[in-house]
Parts: structure tokens; sequence; C-alpha cells
């Protein structure tokens, strides 16, 4: 079984996970989604997210931007980490991503020009 993390803003993917209001999990079973489940994160403070999403069991997460000290904490505890996907409906990422079609860039995010909190003030506890 494997479990696949994404932050959502909506029904997307939300481009920087430490402003996501939310995640979706879906769990996976012979490359099929069995099952999801939507779960508030704890407030975001630096670390406390991918402990969080290791804690709910996940094995993998699919983001957008993301700095590569945050790449290597989700790393510590397991997660494979997808970066670099598009703002696009999560549950299809989840179908390319399990279809081995999933484009993403695979890039660390580097421009701190914008905001990674969701405080407006553009500054980020994961910086590369």
């Amino acid at each position: 079984m494997r479990k696949i993390a994404i932050p959502l803003n909506g029904e997307k993917l939300h481009a920087h996970f430490g402003g996501a209001g939310s995640f979706k999990f879906y769990i996976v079973e012979d490359n099929k989604i069995v099952n999801t489940e939507n779960a508030i994160p704890p407030p975001h403070e630096p670390g406390v997210i991918p402990k969080w999403v290791a804690e709910m069991g996940a094995t993998d997460i699919i983001l957008g931007g993301i700095g590569q000290r945050a790449v290597t904490i989700f790393e510590q505890f397991n997660i494979k980490v997808v970066k670099g996907a598009g703002e696009e409906n999560a549950d299809l990422l989840v179908e390319q991503y399990l279809s081995g079609i999933l484009e993403a860039s695979g890039e660390n995010c580097t421009n701190h020009d914008h905001d990674h909190h969701g405080d407006g003030t553009g500054n980020s506890p994961h910086r590369s």
C-alpha cells in the first residue's frame, strides 16, 4: 500500500505546500486509488508539515514549489518527493503519477519574491 499526499487549493495542487489549508491523501493498492481522505494540516512552521504528513502515513507527496531544505526533511521521513508539478486538479495529477506520465519539473523553488506562508511576507522557512 502507498499513500500519496497533495496540498490543496480548492481541488487543485497548491503551489506552495506551507500555505495549503488542506491536504488530500490517496490510498493506493496495486497502482489503483482505493480511497481518499482530506485533512487540515497544523500551522506551518519549519519541519512541522513534513512530520505531520509522515504521521498521516504518506509514502509519496506531489508538490509544486519547494526548497531543498524541505525536500531533505520529507526524505528523512522516507517520503518520496515529486516536485515541480503544475497547479492542476489533484485527482488528475495522482492518476498521471500512477500512470508514469506526470510532468513535474523536479526543480526546487528558488524564487523567494512570492509568498510561501500565505501571510503576505514572502518569507520562506524552506529556503534552499
